[in-house]
């Protein structure tokens, strides 16, 4: 597979984002909320950004009609894909961020791997 001319560049950049934002988390993997004896748990660095909960509605969208909505701790790692060409994540999975306090633990909610860029990893809380 012949790169597009951007791909080193794209690297360069990626990595020095990374060598200011990443930080050191713990990917254990799950098969039907056991662990997985054909991926080895491993520590990676990339950026996991958290935000505070985000309000929304029951289902999903911005409708008026729903009196009921709920706060849910959204969460994000970036991968480069580059460094971690063989990462496989899936729904299920866990995530721990061993460099915050208390280590916290997040949820594989969804992977975007279509990214040329990065795997992108949305999180829940776990």
């Amino acid at each position: 597979m012949k790169a597009a001319r951007f791909h080193r560049i794209r690297n360069k950049v990626l990595a020095k984002g990374d060598t200011l934002f990443a930080e050191p988390v713990e990917l254990k993997f799950l098969k039907n909320g056991m662990p997985d004896a054909q991926r080895e748990n491993i520590e990676i660095e990339a950026p996991l950004r958290t935000g505070g909960g985000q309000n929304t509605s029951v289902d999903g969208g911005d409708g008026q009609t729903w009196e009921t909505r709920i706060v849910a701790g959204k969460a994000q790692l970036r991968v480069d894909r580059n460094k971690y060409p063989e990462l496989k994540l899936t729904k299920g999975d866990k995530v721990r961020a061993i460099a915050r306090d208390g280590q916290p633990w997040f949820e594989v909610l969804h992977v975007d791997d279509r990214s040329h860029e990065r795997i992108l990893v949305e999180l829940g809380e776990a």
